[in-house]
């Protein structure tokens, strides 16, 4: 399943997201070595999607990044 999210915040083991479709915050864990900054808009291929409390975690891998200002 492919999603379209905003990186809002850079971790040492992966990002804190923001679906644009469904507006929910996501933790993503990945492989991909992608140059990203915040605020980026990434094509995401999910692997494995979880929920720990409360907070939404996915793993998969970086298929696009871009910077779209109208996803700010």
């Amino acid at each position: 399943m492919k999603k379209e999210l905003l990186i809002l915040k850079i971790h040492n083991k992966g990002f804190r997201t923001k679906d644009l479709e469904s507006g929910e915050s996501i933790s993503l864990r990945t492989r991909s070595s992608f140059d990203v900054a915040e605020f980026n808009t990434i094509s995401f291929e999910l692997e494995k999607e979880w929920v720990f409390k409360k907070q939404k975690y996915a793993t998969g891998e970086i298929t696009a990044n871009k910077f779209i200002l109208s996803n700010i």
